[in-house]
């Protein structure tokens, strides 16, 4: 936060957002170890809620690596594009019984 309003802001947010896309490929890794042949699942999660979490999860990288560029040009507009996945996050219904009717 310190290097914000300084010549430094797009490459500190450029890495703080990066930090994000290496982690959210980490995630993939994990995601589709965890999943493949839902050998670690599980029985009582559907399918649905897998795809689900997988969709959300599938956006992780795509958002962070174009948050990441996106920083390099404005930092700000890289820090709003990495928070926006925050309301993905916050909204993520693991729970079958808590899913939306939309889904």
């Amino acid at each position: 936060a310190r290097y914000l309003g300084t010549d430094g802001a797009r490459t500190a947010v450029a890495f703080y957002c990066g930090t994000f896309f290496c982690i959210a490929l980490s995630y993939q890794v994990l995601l589709q170890s965890v999943v493949r042949g839902r050998r670690l699942m599980h029985d009582h999660i559907s399918d649905a809620v897998l795809r689900r979490v997988q969709r959300a999860y599938n956006l992780g990288p795509v958002v962070y690596g174009l948050s990441t560029l996106l920083a390099l040009w404005s930092a700000w507009g890289g820090l709003l594009l990495c928070g926006s996945l925050w309301i993905l996050w916050t909204r993520l219904c693991y729970h079958p019984h808590g899913a939306r009717a939309a889904d």
